[in-house]
């Protein structure tokens, strides 16, 4: 609520406020609005969340003055929205998501067709967000759109995305909806696809354990274990990617361990959940 009390003010506040008449270049107003990106995030990382949306609204002023940025202007839009999804803002981070696919939309002609394969990833990112935005609204008919049109972005670009928009559907079901059925088949679905085209990813883990969740809620007790068990070992010998320094995710191998642990006292291994307790 605090954030929301301030950005309300702020916003008010700059409404009112007369701003200066200058009139720019489209190589100044780039440079300008450049410099007030890097002034937002020296704000960001001292927490001056204030000062931050000050420099956001003057940035703002200069978008009528950057004619044909539109590489800059794409990144910028992305960018806010991803901004106020994270400050808990999800009605701003929606309306600069839609700034973001309409100006794609109307600009595309002009974007490198070597940029393409980028934005058609960003447009997946941004619809993922943008479903996670309307559900905390709780705007499930919006959501679920959303989370269709991924989907179907996604599975044009034939990489993890798309396996990855159909496990966040799963996730959408199951969360939202509580719809396990629906759930767990949009979970086999994104399971089979990551596990015969990206084995490596820790992507597999987490879909797995999605599944193992949903039997556990149903009480098929065998089931769950043995995933868990698939991850608990998955995740002692899977490193992450591009990660040198921590290459073992220790935060979900040990939520498989205790994972697997739980399920063995309930199935009254305790010999078993012993052992798994000395492992970790």
């Amino acid at each position: 609520m605090k954030i929301i009390k301030h950005f309300s003010f702020l916003f008010l506040f700059l409404c009112l406020h007369s701003y200066s008449q200058e009139v720019f270049t489209s190589g100044e107003a780039l440079r300008q609005h450049k410099n007030l990106r890097d002034s937002m995030e020296l704000a960001l990382s001292d927490n001056e969340l204030e000062k931050w949306l000050s420099f956001h609204f003057e940035q703002l002023d200069l978008i009528p003055y950057m004619k044909n940025e539109h590489i800059p202007l794409l990144e910028y839009y992305a960018d806010l929205g991803f901004r106020f999804r994270v400050l808990g803002l999800p009605k701003e981070s929606i309306k600069y998501y839609k700034t973001f696919l309409s100006y794609y939309d109307t600009n595309k002609l002009f974007i490198k067709q070597n940029k393409q394969t980028h934005y058609f990833q960003l447009q997946s990112f941004i619809r993922g967000n943008l479903a996670y935005n309307y559900e905390n609204l709780n705007y499930l008919d919006s959501a679920n759109a959303e989370h269709k049109k991924n989907i179907k972005i996604a599975k044009s670009i034939k990489s993890i995305y798309y396996p990855s928009a159909i496990n966040n559907y799963g996730l959408f079901f199951y969360w939202r909806k509580k719809e396990l059925d629906s759930a767990i088949t949009y979970f086999n679905q994104a399971y089979e696809i990551v596990n015969d085209d990206y084995p490596n990813d820790h992507l597999l883990g987490s879909i797995r354990d999605n599944i193992a969740d949903i039997y556990l809620e149903q009480n098929k007790l065998i089931e769950a274990k043995e995933l868990y068990n698939d991850n608990f070992a998955f995740y002692q010998y899977t490193p992450l990617p591009l990660n040198k320094d921590n290459p073992i995710d220790f935060r979900r191998l040990i939520s498989a361990g205790v994972q697997l642990i739980e399920t063995n006292v309930k199935l009254g291994n305790i010999v078993e959940a012993e052992h798994i307790y000395f492992q970790l």
